[in-house]
């Protein structure tokens, strides 16, 4: 057998350690270009969540006076605000569709207001902790009307010439 290169054992470490070096480089270049898309991709996706997550007072004073604070979710709320909280007269409209027109206490449904459904049903009358609590009038969107309490969303006692059975009861939307 004859030889075409002629190796010694230093040649020989030399050129191993030449290989090696080579393919450390290019495991780490692999390694660093994965990284680096991976880096990219975090910061592509958080910034697309920190954009589409922005809620944010869009007009007027969001904390003490009057002003409309657009939501995360979509929901926007536009009257008083006290403290940074919905505070006094305002409009809540819900990414669903839904309305709400009236008073506000800390952040929720307070006194009297006006709730509409996208579906046309409506309710008008007294609330409390966000929920139909009092005297209320409920509109189905047929015209059939109930007026009547509630008392924690729930209608206290319904008289069945007032609704029929083909009505459902009403639910309040969130």
């Amino acid at each position: 057998m004859r030889r075409i290169f002629k190796v010694n054992h230093r040649t020989f470490y030399k050129i191993s350690y030449f290989w090696y070096t080579y393919c450390l480089l290019t495991v780490v270049t692999l390694k660093l270009n994965q990284m680096k898309k991976i880096i990219y991709l975090t910061f592509f996706l958080f910034g697309a969540l920190s954009f589409s997550s922005s809620a944010q007072c869009v007009k007027g004073n969001c904390y003490n006076g009057k002003g409309t604070y657009a939501f995360a979710n979509g929901d926007k709320y536009a009257g008083q605000w006290k403290d940074g909280k919905m505070q006094g007269k305002g409009a809540y409209e819900f990414t669903t569709g839904d309305r709400y027109n009236g008073d506000f206490n800390l952040n929720q449904r307070q006194g009297s207001g006006t709730y509409v459904w996208v579906n046309k049903n409506r309710y008008v009358g007294e609330w409390k902790a966000g929920k139909r609590d009092g005297h209320g009038v409920f509109q189905w969107s047929s015209s059939a009307t109930y007026n009547g309490f509630w008392k924690e969303d729930q209608i206290i006692d319904m008289d069945v010439s007032t609704v029929t059975d083909s009505q459902e009861r009403p639910v309040p939307g969130k």
